[in-house]
């Protein structure tokens, strides 16, 4: 998987991730609860994303949010193995 582009706003970030040959718009929310980002297909089409003027250089929400989820996750599943 792989981080293609992204843009954020306030409260929200989006961002253009890819899956092998699958391309996904995604929206992560900038605030965490319980130490969890939100995310969800975005519900924009690929215009209206380009129209957000997305970039490569990723603001430090979206890095913030998928490191924060990675181990949120982490942490979550060695709780259940355990």
């Amino acid at each position: 998987m792989q981080l293609i582009s992204s843009v954020t706003f306030t409260n929200v970030s989006y961002a253009k991730i890819q899956n092998g040959s699958v391309e996904t718009i995604i929206k992560i929310a900038n605030n965490a609860i319980n130490g969890i980002h939100s995310v969800e297909v975005a519900d924009i089409t690929e215009d209206d994303y380009a129209r957000l003027e997305p970039t490569t250089e990723h603001d430090g929400n979206v890095l913030n949010a998928i490191e924060n989820n990675k181990n949120a996750f982490a942490s979550l599943n060695d709780s259940i193995t355990q």
